[in-house]
């Protein structure tokens, strides 16, 4: 169970993308949720912009994730980084995953990856005592 802790969760929003693509055909631009906000208006979510948002929320999780120490968090900065290089090579690659959302995600994990190895950096340095200073001696 501790291995989960090292997987990053944005895998969740891209694996359901590639479901949605490639297993069930669905449209992006399909109804997902509807909200009635006043009698007269109605508030539709389709996949693409639930994908987003539920990728933001995810982000913000990864963002504390990437503050802790040790193994786990070592791997989960490997798999954030090959999850990137995956969603980076199928952009480019393939033309189902050359749209808006399937950008934004990717652009999430780049964001992930970058935020999970600045928290490292700045944690590193305070694992480190700072150098003693020399006491001046001033003699007249």
């Amino acid at each position: 169970m501790r291995f989960l802790l090292g997987l990053p969760l944005l895998v969740i929003p891209v694996a359901i993308y590639h479901i949605l693509v490639f297993g069930t055909m669905t449209p992006l631009d399909q109804s997902v949720l509807q909200f009635t906000l006043q009698p007269e208006s109605l508030l539709v979510v389709s996949w693409g912009y639930f994908l987003i948002g539920l990728g933001l929320v995810l982000l913000y999780a990864e963002i504390f994730k990437s503050t802790r120490t040790g193994a786990v968090s070592m791997a989960d900065h490997v798999l954030s980084t090959l999850l990137l290089a995956v969603c980076v090579v199928e952009l480019i690659m393939l033309p189902e995953m050359a749209t808006e959302t399937f950008f934004i995600l990717t652009l999430m994990t780049l964001i992930d990856v970058i935020a999970g190895f600045t928290a490292a950096m700045s944690g590193q340095r305070r694992d480190f005592p700072a150098p003693p200073r020399e006491a001046s001696v001033s003699q007249s």
